[in-house]
């Protein structure tokens, strides 16, 4: 979605982690979505707001182990 300089999107990653902020993982297949919007300013990245279900992402990343 675009509004003048700012976009938001969603994007789904579907990976095979090795560690993640620190939680280790046994390399099996994770999936999970961040919501990202970012501000264009001169036809560059100017600032990013993100947004994880880092709960989520924990609970994929201790079943691995």
């Amino acid at each position: 979605m675009v509004d003048g300089d700012e976009v938001a999107c969603r994007i789904r990653f579907d990976c095979t982690p090795i560690a993640f902020r620190g939680l280790p993982a046994a390399r099996a297949l994770i999936s999970f979505v961040e919501h990202a919007c970012y501000r264009y300013d001169d036809g560059r990245i100017a600032q990013i707001w993100s947004l994880v279900d880092m709960d989520a992402l924990r609970d994929q990343l201790e079943a691995t182990r």
